[in-house]
């Protein structure tokens, strides 16, 4: 398993975005993160969101 900062960096790149948006998403008091940038994490992540 990379380290913490490794995971981050990769994570930022196959999200194409910038490592202070990344630091914003897990912060639920931030309410600037978009829909959009919720599911470009999802997508870098293998994953799908889904809202309900």
């Amino acid at each position: 398993m990379a380290p913490p900062d490794r995971e981050k960096e990769l994570a930022r790149k196959r999200m194409k975005t910038s490592r202070q948006t990344l630091d914003r998403l897990p912060d639920s008091s931030n309410t600037s993160v978009t829909l959009h940038t919720m599911q470009r994490a999802a997508a870098a992540e293998g994953r799908k969101l889904t809202l309900e």
